[in-house]
């Protein structure tokens, strides 16, 4: 009995050393977390765009915004973001400041604005002589400019470039067409 009391004496100062945690202080310590929002979203191109971030686990909050492609838009210190002119997928990086290395990553996906033409009004009787003013309304572009022509008539000389037509001396089904100068694939007739 004497030989096993020295024996169990060490092991159970072993096992009281072993739940002490090391003596170093007293528990770890929880990893900074950064979160960017929204994480996916599709844009057109030029857009805005306003991203926000939370922090998690650091009283710094403050993150650094960076667009990981070259001409992938512009970004503010505050989250302002801006699309580019170019169609693509971009991202944009949200890093702690207090740990640069924890940072979230959105993915922006931007395309082009599809250009829709217009004309109105539709459809118009005159007489030989009579003119009448047609609107046209183009929408998915800043350039809202339109190029006036006539179907039958190869000159243009029917329509003026602000879209007064003015009826032919010949009977007949004549169509006013106008052309998105941003887009000449778009027209409406």
């Amino acid at each position: 009995m004497k030989k096993l009391l020295p024996m169990l004496t060490l092991l159970t100062f072993t096992f009281s050393l072993a739940g002490c945690g090391g003596g170093g202080g007293g528990g770890t310590t929880a990893a900074i977390g950064v979160t960017i929002a929204p994480h996916s979203i599709s844009l057109l191109t030029n857009a805005p765009q306003t991203f926000t971030t939370t922090v998690t686990n650091s009283t710094n909050t403050a993150v650094t915004f960076t667009i990981l492609e070259v001409g992938g838009g512009t970004i503010t210190a505050d989250g302002h973001y801006t699309a580019p002119a170019a169609v693509g997928t971009f991202h944009v990086r949200a890093s702690s400041v207090a740990d640069p290395t924890k940072s979230d990553t959105a993915t922006v996906t931007v395309t082009a604005p599809v250009v829709t033409v217009s004309v109105t009004p539709t459809p118009v009787t005159l007489i030989y002589g009579a003119t009448q003013t047609f609107t046209a309304t183009v929408t998915g572009s800043a350039n809202t400019s339109v190029l006036w022509s006539v179907t039958e008539d190869g000159t243009h000389s029917w329509i003026t470039s602000g879209g007064l037509f003015t009826a032919p001396s010949v009977a007949g089904t004549y169509h006013v067409v106008a052309t998105s100068v941003a887009d000449n694939t778009k027209t409406a007739t």
